[in-house]
């Protein structure tokens, strides 16, 4: 048995066998798994109970977020958080630099995370704050 790997999530397995009488069968199984996550490009705290915190959104296989960043148009880290959690407000942006609002734009993130199995995951982009 030989496991041959693939990029991200898929697997290969790859089975010989030979018989008695020196026949030789071939046999492939290819394993996917596919993480369900993203993340939002656009979010609006302004108070109104929709999209008002940007964060991750996940299934279960995500349950912890080992770090959030944000930064401006300049490079500067405006927000960190640790050990937040998905699908939620904990550890989650709000719009805001040192308990100010920040202005509409926008803004880089890094999102760095594991799933269940120990696989970590690091997502960046950019996401517009609108108010």
């Amino acid at each position: 048995l030989r496991k041959l790997q693939y990029p991200e999530t898929h697997v290969e397995y790859l089975v010989i066998a030979i018989d008695a009488n020196g026949c030789e069968y071939e046999y492939r199984l290819i394993v996917s798994t596919r993480q369900n996550f993203y993340v939002p490009n656009v979010f609006s705290p302004n108070g109104d109970q929709q999209n008002d915190y940007f964060n991750l959104h996940s299934d279960p296989s995500i349950e912890t977020i080992d770090l959030l960043q944000i930064y401006d148009r300049w490079g500067g880290r405006i927000f960190e958080s640790k050990g937040g959690h998905p699908n939620s407000s904990d550890g989650a942006w709000h719009g805001d630099s040192n308990e100010l609002p920040v202005n509409p734009g926008v803004y880089v993130y890094l999102f760095k995370f594991r799933d269940k199995t120990g696989k970590v995951f690091l997502l960046s982009g950019d996401v517009t704050l609108m108010r």
